[in-house]
């Protein structure tokens, strides 16, 4: 089926030609039977037959609908989040919280995500579930160092132990959040960027943290101190504190031996989700630095729980580079660097 070209903002029908509505109507159909259709890079298509499924007064229907639809196109870069998040709000509007929960899209790491954050949080706290990492990020997006937006990954996790630790000495955070920084709220507003007339649902309040400063300085501070922990686990000083440790290992190395090529937090495809502190491609040799958190159970970065899934991600890094015939060394503070060099070369040259 040919796709006639139609990208639009804001598409309706009646910005169709003829050929078109043709290809819509099919489009249509094939929907409605629960077919996927290709619409190659014409996905206003897709967001007017959302539009039209979209119905205040009948939120349940425009769930399925649009649930449907979300499902059939779930394998698109951009259509599940759009989708998924107008079918979190019609869940809302006949008050299944749990599952609008359910619905909304993840917050991307590395971008800022503030009405998502806001609609999570609210619905959390309507819940009494309590807060994770990665809608704090999302109020105010990654404000970290260079060294952490090359480790959003690991922040997020540090973050969660933060907040787990928090929650020990309060059992509601986000009660606590929207009392102690007066976090403005107004009914729920659904169908953000959808061009339809809806109204504020009153049933449903919204908090909105995002737009209050004193709440964003607060998470920014959050976030800064999961960035400091993890450079304590890795060796490295605190945020402004000087670069030590593992960056001084690099630069030890890379002038030891500069007629090579010597990589910083390298991410070589066969590691995965990993990183490798120091790395020799063309020697196939690669340093880590390990932090104390790796030898013993340290209770600010988890205790015996994140000390034996360090364990783990260290085991899986060892059997990764041993299949990938990289040989791996492991150095801890007060490492002898001469040393180093030697068993370097001896392995790599």
């Amino acid at each position: 089926m040919q796709v006639p070209q139609f990208n639009t903002y804001y598409p309706s029908i009646g910005d169709m030609n003829r050929d078109q509505k043709r290809f819509y109507r099919r489009f249509s159909s094939a929907v409605e039977a629960g077919e996927y259709v290709d619409v190659e890079d014409q996905i206003s298509y897709v967001f007017c037959y959302a539009y039209q499924e979209i119905d205040q007064k009948n939120p349940q229907k425009s769930l399925r609908s649009l649930s449907r639809l979300a499902n059939l196109y779930k394998d698109h870069p951009k259509l599940p989040s759009y989708l998924n998040g107008w079918a979190a709000d019609c869940a809302i509007l006949i008050n299944e919280l749990d599952l609008a929960l359910q619905l909304l899209p993840e917050p991307q790491l590395g971008a800022t995500w503030g009405l998502t954050a806001n609609t999570q949080l609210s619905l959390k706290y309507a819940l009494n579930i309590p807060p994770a990492p990665r809608e704090m990020i999302a109020v105010v997006g990654p404000k970290v160092t260079k060294y952490g937006r090359e480790n959003l990954e690991d922040i997020e996790q540090y973050l969660g132990v933060l907040l787990k630790k928090m929650r020990s000495r309060s059992s509601d955070l986000i009660s606590d959040w929207i009392r102690d920084y007066q976090v403005h709220s107004t009914a729920f507003d659904p169908f953000n960027g959808v061009p339809c007339n809806h109204r504020p649902h009153p049933k449903f309040t919204v908090y909105h943290f995002s737009n209050r400063d004193e709440f964003r300085d607060y998470v920014v501070d959050l976030i800064r101190q999961a960035e400091n922990a993890l450079r304590v686990d890795k060796g490295l000083p605190r945020i402004g504190e000087g670069w030590i440790s593992e960056t001084h290992l690099y630069y030890q190395l890379k002038d030891a031996f500069s007629e090579h090529q010597v990589l910083q937090h390298a991410r070589p495809s066969w590691l995965g989700r990993q990183h490798l502190d120091v790395f020799f491609p063309e020697l196939s040799v690669a340093v880590e630095f390990q932090g104390e958190q790796h030898d013993r159970p340290i209770e600010f970065f988890g205790g015996q729980k994140a000390f034996e899934e360090n364990q783990r991600r260290d085991k899986r890094k060892r059997a990764a580079c041993k299949r990938n015939g990289v040989a791996l060394f492991e150095v801890r503070k007060g490492y002898d660097i001469d040393q180093l060099i030697l068993n370097i070369r001896a392995s790599g040259l």
